[in-house]
């Protein structure tokens, strides 16, 4: 998939393969999360630093290396690949039967639905943008979404720590964690905006990269509250729910980004990426509304209550 995806977004000779190994890297940070929620699991969050540290420690020593994409590429390839291994050859295991293993791959089939829409629609965009933009643009595009993407994670780690407790008891604990992802965002954008003028004066020298990344971090607050809203849904049991609202951000989300990105190119890109944020929030709080209100109360109480009421 690696070297047709490759083929299909090269325009010029050679650069399938830059673009094939830089794709193969997609593997290694699809497992960030499954590594990230068995780390909380074991209790071991302190090692979710292991495979940001290997990415950035490839990522200066591509930089130092002064060799080609493809070698850059490798290089990366092989960091974020070392990363994975050393957390997972840190972790406890023990012995499962097939039948346990297939059981529990049966039992997760349900939220498959709902993940493999909500992952199309985030890949979704970066195609776009590769098909419309120059690669100049796609590269400053690019570097927004890596610092966009690691601002994401305080928010993500907050929300996965508590996700037990979160589908214990959905009504004792929605409100008080809502009201400290918020305050945190505010602390997360104001740092997105000096570590994007620091990057954008003295690293990258692209004009105009603090005041994308200031757009940008507008959008952190909906960001924290949409991954906040879709995990309490998930941890309330409202498969249908959220299958639907990521069938919506799919669909919304592709033809709003086309549509900005056809007509201003790379600030289309960022003014979507921060529209799409906001309007997102105000459809997943919709349908979260009723568990954060402890609307099962009245409609009976437990999950079965909190489902007809979000259904």
């Amino acid at each position: 998939m690696a070297i047709a995806f490759g083929c299909l977004m090269a325009r010029r000779p050679g650069e399938w393969i830059e673009i094939a190994l830089f794709a193969c890297g997609g593997y290694f940070l699809g497992q960030i999360n499954v590594l990230n929620t068995l780390l909380l699991l074991q209790r071991c969050i302190d090692r979710m630093l292991i495979v940001p540290l290997f990415t950035f420690a490839g990522i200066v020593m591509g930089l130092f290396h002064n060799g080609s994409m493809a070698q850059f590429a490798v290089i990366l390839l092989i960091a974020r690949a070392m990363g994975n291994i050393a957390v997972f050859a840190g972790m406890k295991y023990g012995r499962v039967s097939v039948s346990s293993a297939v059981r529990y791959g049966v039992s997760g089939l349900k939220y498959s639905p709902m993940d493999v829409l909500a992952m199309v629609s985030e890949q979704a965009a970066g195609l776009i943008a590769a098909g419309s933009l120059p690669r100049t643009d796609l590269g400053q595009y690019g570097l927004c979404q890596q610092l966009l993407g690691a601002a994401d994670t305080p928010g993500w780690a907050m929300v996965q720590s508590r996700y037990p407790e979160l589908v214990r008891t959905p009504l004792a604990l929605s409100r008080h964690l809502r009201q400290s992802l918020f305050r945190i965002s505010f602390l997360v954008a104001a740092l997105l905006l000096g570590v994007g003028a620091v990057l954008g004066r003295y690293v990258y020298n692209v004009p105009g990269f603090f005041a994308m990344m200031a757009f940008l971090a507008l959008s952190i607050p909906s960001r924290y509250l949409t991954n906040f809203y879709d995990q309490l849904l998930r941890a309330a049991g409202c498969i249908r729910a959220g299958t639907q609202l990521a069938t919506a951000k799919l669909v919304g989300g592709v033809f709003v980004f086309w549509m900005l990105v056809s007509a201003l190119g790379l600030w289309g890109c960022i003014l979507a990426s921060v529209l799409i944020s906001v309007a997102l929030t105000f459809l997943y709080r919709q349908r979260a509304l009723p568990i954060v209100n402890g609307r099962s109360l009245r409609l009976g109480g437990g999950q079965d209550g909190v489902r007809a009421g979000v259904e």
